[in-house]
C-alpha cells in the first residue's frame, strides 16, 4: 500500500503512501511485464496522438474525448497533477511513476490520470480533469480507462487515496463502485507540505469484475 493524493474541488486523486521512498523501477509490475511495455505490446501504443484503441464515447457528453497512455514529458501535465495535490513536494515525488493516461478533445488536453501497478493492485494517483470541463463525464471516463488496464493485467482491485475532508471527493467514487477500507490518521501534515492542519488519508477500493 502506497499513498493517496489529496482531491482538489470536485475531482481529483491521491498522493501515494510512502511515494517519496520509493522509485518508479520498484512500482512496476515486479516480475510481471511493465504496465507500459504491456500496453505498447497490447495496442501498439506510441506516443501521444495514437489515440485509437483508447477511444470513449459515450453520448454527447464524451464525443470527441479520446484518452491515451502519455509517453511525452510529463513535465507539461504539471498543472493539472497541481489540481488533484496542493503539496508540490508530493507531486514531484511521484509524478514520474506508473503510467499517465490523457483525455483530450482534439489538442487540448483536458484531464488525466496516474496508474501505477504493485502488490496485485493497481492505483489511481492522480486523477483531474480541468475545471471548465467538470461535470461532462471525463473523470468518470477516466476511472473506466483504469478498470480496462486492470482487466487486461488481470488485477482486481483498483485502489484510490483522497483527503478525509474532501467530501464530495468521496461520494463520487462511491457513486462509482468504490468502498472504503482504511483510514490513515493524520497523514496530511505541513512536513508533506500541506497547510497547517493535521488531517486523515481515507483509501477506497473497487473489486473489478472480469479481470
Amino acid at each position: 500500500m502506497r499513498v493517496c493524493v489529496v482531491c482538489i474541488v470536485l475531482i481529483a486523486a491521491s498522493t501515494r503512501i510512502e511515494a517519496s521512498t520509493r522509485t518508479p523501477t520498484q512500482l512496476g509490475g515486479h516480475a510481471r511485464l511493465e504496465l507500459s511495455e504491456f500496453l505498447k505490446r497490447r495496442f501498439g501504443l506510441g506516443r501521444i496522438g495514437q489515440l485509437g484503441k483508447f477511444n470513449v464515447e459515450r453520448g454527447a457528453q464524451l464525443a470527441g474525448i479520446q484518452i491515451a497512455v502519455h509517453e511525452d514529458s510529463r513535465l507539461r501535465l504539471l498543472p493539472l497533477f497541481r489540481l488533484a495535490d496542493e503539496s508540490e513536494s508530493q507531486i514531484l515525488s511521484y509524478f514520474k511513476m506508473g503510467n499517465v493516461f490523457v483525455a483530450h478533445d482534439r489538442d487540448l488536453i483536458v484531464g488525466i490520470t496516474q496508474l501505477v501497478e504493485e502488490d496485485n493492485a493497481i492505483e489511481i494517483v492522480s486523477l483531474a480533469v480541468v475545471p471548465e470541463r467538470r461535470g461532462e463525464g471525463i473523470a468518470t471516463g477516466l476511472i473506466e480507462e483504469a478498470e480496462t488496464v486492470c482487466r487486461l493485467r488481470g488485477v482486481r482491485r483498483l485502489i484510490v487515496c483522497t483527503g478525509s475532508w474532501e467530501t464530495e471527493n468521496i461520494i463520487f467514487y462511491v457513486k462509482r463502485g468504490f468502498r472504503i477500507f482504511n483510514v490513515v490518521p493524520d497523514f496530511f501534515t505541513p512536513e508533506k507540505g500541506y497547510d497547517l492542519a493535521i488531517r486523515d488519508q481515507v483509501q477506497l477500493e473497487k473489486a473489478v469484475t472480469g479481470a
